[in-house]
């Protein structure tokens, strides 16, 4: 990564993040004078699991995925950041070093804090601690929503979900009102990042993405054009993934415990 000319209003920038939103603004414009602005082109590698932590980044523009890898070369992509986010603060608190790898998918730019900064004010910054403990309490707590979805919902209905979220995010639907035209109840979603590292993300294979998709388009709810998905009925996508979950194989109850004999039980 190499440091920009200073062209950007870190002040302004930082004011508009939620974890820095509300501060004083003297403590603003100090924090704003000791954050680098840094260009990373597609591919680089930010920083690397178990390096030490030197600070925090905020994504100015691009996307940076956070990810795993297994010793067969495996890849499993945490989360995937876009503009206003920010990223390596748990490292702080953690011996200073990074869990996870962090690595750019497009051209990027990031605004980089400095450890000692972040710290400092920290300690004797009262409202800032708060904001950042309910910050990391919002990152964990999305973090148990996913491995929940992971374990309890099927690939359909995480890609399904996925694609609402999208929407309501884009804010051009109006699913929740039943009564809504078809043409409202419609949406265009633009992915931002490859098929592959979307399929990643929801931890799906890349294959079963692409089929699920062509299950979807056939079943008259989407239709696909390159990186554009046009989601033709909200609602209907919606209810085909609660008939999806419903028709699912149901658990199977626990087994009964096995009774212990007695000999067994007495030697205890």
């Amino acid at each position: 990564m190499t440091c920009t000319p200073q062209w950007i209003d870190t002040h302004s920038l930082l004011s508009r993040v939620p974890l820095f939103d509300g501060m004083k603004p003297a403590t603003l414009t100090y924090i704003a004078s000791r954050a680098r602005v840094m260009h990373a082109p597609r591919g680089e590698m930010i920083f690397r699991k178990d390096e030490a932590c030197a600070g925090i980044y905020l994504v100015i523009y691009g996307q940076v995925k956070l990810f795993f890898t297994s010793l067969q070369g495996g890849e499993k992509i945490l989360d995937i950041l876009e503009q206003g986010h920010t990223f390596g603060e748990a490292s702080l608190f953690q011996e200073g070093n990074h869990q996870v790898y962090a690595q750019t998918l497009n051209d990027c730019l990031l605004l980089y804090i400095a450890k000692p900064v972040i710290m400092a004010e920290l300690e004797k910054n009262m409202t800032f601690a708060h904001r950042m403990m309910n910050h990391l309490a919002q990152r964990l707590f999305e973090l148990t929503q996913e491995v929940e979805s992971y374990s309890l919902d099927s690939g359909r209905q995480r890609l399904i979900n996925y694609l609402l979220r999208q929407a309501l995010a884009k804010g051009k639907n109006g699913a929740e009102n039943d009564r809504e035209s078809p043409e409202q109840n419609a949406a265009t979603l633009t992915l931002l990042s490859r098929k592959g590292v979307i399929a990643s993300r929801l931890n799906i294979a890349h294959e079963y993405f692409s089929r699920l998709l062509h299950e979807l388009s056939e079943n008259g709810l989407l239709s696909v054009d390159g990186r554009d998905i046009h989601l033709k009925d909200l609602a209907r996508l919606r209810q085909y993934a609660t008939d999806s979950a419903l028709a699912s194989e149901p658990l199977r109850p626990p087994r009964a415990m096995t009774k212990i004999p007695a000999r067994v039980a007495l030697a205890g």
